[in-house]
């Protein structure tokens, strides 16, 4: 009951902030905007948290004059039973690849949506309880699709780093999961369902560190700016070539003309 109360609250919470960085996000400063001069390849790592911890690897790729970002995702993640030793031990293991696309604000704030596949796989090892029951080792698993929201905020210069949040749902495709046949010892049938419960859930925290990987180019609006000087200049020229009778041509005065 208050794990729904906790989702529904969490669901809440992600709308609010949502909504929040949409009036608010162009008043926050940043070091550079995102549309002008953000490499457009950058790759990195990061660090996400829940009930299970673990890292990933990650590949941006940055539309800056648009303010998009296609954000590649493979993680890892993972928990031990807590009550267990060597011969007893029960451990979740989540594995996913993910992708987002996000709106990044000039500000670093971004709202993204996420869409990829992940695996849960539960292994449990443990002795038997009675002469009758023999040892096990038990292997269970959990498949299919993840899309959710995400929201967060991320720094950039030559280098760059990451922090948001993410709520994710499941798409089941294909589950083994008997706990029925869990023994009641050391390691017991709760222990095992609480394990299982935390590795089906990809909704996290996580904080990133990335690279580009190329050095900053100049500002598209500086290189703009001057050709309209530029122009500007080659404009009164010919006005002043003009004025003397003369006739502008291949950026060139000529003087002596019939």
């Amino acid at each position: 009951m208050a794990t729904k109360r906790f989702r529904s609250q969490l669901g809440l919470g992600i709308v609010f902030m949502m909504l929040s960085f949409e009036v608010f996000a162009d008043h926050i400063p940043n070091q550079i905007e995102f549309n002008e001069g953000i490499d457009q390849h950058g790759v990195g790592f990061g660090f996400s948290l829940n009930a299970t911890s673990g890292g990933y690897w990650f590949y941006d790729y940055n539309l800056h004059e648009s303010n998009k970002q296609i954000h590649l995702q493979y993680e890892t993640r993972g928990r031990d039973s807590q009550n267990g030793d060597q011969d007893n031990l029960a451990t979740v293991s989540q594995l996913s690849f993910h992708g987002a696309y996000r709106h990044v604000y000039n500000s670093g704030w971004y709202v993204g949506l996420i869409g990829g596949w992940y695996q849960t796989s539960l292994k449990v090892q443990q002795t038997g309880v009675s002469a009758t029951e023999p040892d096990q080792d038990l292997s269970f698993y959990h498949r299919g699709w993840l899309i959710g929201p995400e929201v967060g905020w991320q720094g950039n210069d030559f280098y760059y780093f990451t922090v948001g949040f993410r709520n994710l749902g499941r798409i089941q495709v294909a589950e083994d999961y008997k706990y029925w046949d869990i023994y009641d010892g050391k390691i017991n049938q709760k222990t095992v369902g609480d394990l299982w419960d935390y590795g089906k859930n990809y909704s996290a925290i996580y904080l990133s560190f990335g690279w580009y990987l190329q050095a900053q180019p100049e500002h598209s609006s500086t290189s703009d700016s001057s050709d309209k000087v530029d122009e500007r200049q080659l404009l009164e020229k010919a006005k002043k070539c003009q004025a003397k009778g003369g006739v502008w041509f291949n950026n060139m005065c000529r003087l002596d003309v019939d």
